[in-house]
């Protein structure tokens, strides 16, 4: 599986989960999620640009960066 494949199955099991975080996250601080996908997809840009296909658990880099992200925002 190429790394773009390996990305957007990763992408696809864990958009969903991610985008309820982000909402969850941006309502509590800004009381808008309008950004919610946004976030979301700047921590997949990041995901391909730092190549976290090595990382022991990519999905919890995910989980992790959303969150920061979210806290960016505020």
């Amino acid at each position: 599986m190429s790394d773009m494949e390996w990305l957007a199955q990763l992408h696809r099991e864990n958009y969903e989960s991610l985008l309820r975080l982000a909402r969850h996250r941006l309502r509590q601080s800004l009381r808008d999620d309008s950004e919610a996908d946004d976030v979301v997809q700047e921590a997949f840009t990041l995901a391909a640009a730092k190549d976290i296909r090595s990382h022991a658990n990519p999905r919890a880099w995910l989980f992790k960066t959303v969150d920061q992200l979210c806290r960016r925002c505020v």
